[in-house]
């Protein structure tokens, strides 16, 4: 098997993190109705001035995943489900606390992200059924990696993007331009907010 450098694909993924942040920030958000309650002091005083429901905005945790290009066919996702296999190490799709995984693979030459990626809305994936079958899902796949003469394996699931259940999975564009970022184009940004 094939290792990868660890520190090396650590970097790469700070590298995509930090030129997604900004486009991220900007687009994904939720408002939730919070009742105000009579017993409770801040109630009171805000159903005195005749404020009944109060609209909260929320921004999800967000979770970068970045792919390496020799893998991008558009056909699957690649789900961790154990970090390290000698040690049993449950992997990030069961223990990430991000509310939305952002799925993407690199170009090529690697100066840029395929226009093609996919928010994973993790938390709502994890209440369906179909996440209770995952193990038997898809592909499975093993992942070498090293760090400092280290060697260890990963395991996951590579699952066809048409076997994600409804309502879990928004695709996006995540390409940048050279210094000027773009703006996400999601296929149904009115229905994002309402599944967070």
């Amino acid at each position: 098997m094939k290792y990868r450098d660890f520190i090396k694909d650590l970097k790469n993924g700070n590298k995509w993190e930090k030129k997604l942040a900004p486009i991220l920030e900007r687009f994904i958000f939720t408002y939730k109705a919070k009742i105000m309650n009579f017993s409770t002091i801040e109630g009171r005083e805000k159903q005195r001035k005749g404020v009944d429901i109060e609209l909260v905005s929320e921004e999800p945790d967000i979770e970068v995943k970045t792919r390496h290009n020799k893998y991008y066919k558009n056909k699957d996702i690649l789900l961790e489900t154990v970090s390290v296999i000698h040690q049993n190490i449950l992997g990030w799709v069961y223990t990430s606390e991000a509310d939305v995984i952002a799925y993407c693979w690199e170009t090529e030459n690697k100066t840029n992200l395929e226009p093609i990626g996919y928010l994973i809305l993790l938390q709502k994936l994890r209440k369906t059924d179909w996440f209770k079958t995952i193990e038997n899902r898809g592909v499975p796949t093993k992942v070498g990696s090293c760090k400092n003469g280290l060697y260890w394996e990963s395991y996951g699931r590579a699952i066809p993007i048409n076997d994600f259940p409804p309502g879990v999975l928004y695709e996006f564009d995540p390409t940048l331009e050279s210094t000027i970022y773009k703006q996400v184009k999601l296929d149904r940004p009115d229905k994002i907010s309402s599944y967070l």
